[in-house]
């Protein structure tokens, strides 16, 4: 249990150096791209980027209370324990993620084929979308073929 413990340890630091990383991250592409008053960028799209950081931020926040609870309290550690080491929850996961990854490029796909009647960048900026999901499948099945 000591080695989850410091496992759960490091995880809170890398949690904080991502907080520190959006933080910068959004608050340096609005320095250097000017999403200021005087931006061409509509409100809504500044909203939706601003909204986009601060929920990545606060589920960040709330994974770091959840370890720091965890560590406080040994039931909520060893809870935490067999909820990640569990291998019908690890199973289901990856059963899920598969399906929705083969979902996601059939729709990717077809949103690709239907943008292409109506706008050559979009049609361009989905392709580009698809050949990214394809070479992510690829690249993770080469992998875990290795591995496993």
């Amino acid at each position: 249990m000591e080695k989850f413990k410091l496992d759960i340890q490091r995880r809170i630091y890398g949690f904080a150096g991502l907080i520190l990383l959006f933080v910068l991250t959004y608050y340096f592409m609005n320095r250097m791209y000017g999403m200021g008053d005087g931006s061409d960028a509509g409100d809504f799209i500044r909203g939706f980027q601003l909204g986009i950081f601060a929920a990545m931020v606060s589920a960040t926040v709330v994974r770091i209370l959840i370890y720091n609870a965890a560590l406080r309290d040994d039931d909520k550690l060893r809870k935490l324990h067999i909820e990640e080491t569990d291998e019908r929850n690890q199973l289901i996961a990856l059963k899920a993620g598969g399906f929705a990854s083969l979902v996601e490029l059939i729709v990717s796909v077809l949103a690709t084929l239907v943008a292409g009647f109506f706008s050559n960048t979009v049609f361009f900026t989905l392709l580009g979308v698809v050949l990214f999901i394809v070479f992510l499948r690829l690249i993770t099945k080469l992998v875990y073929q290795r591995i496993l």
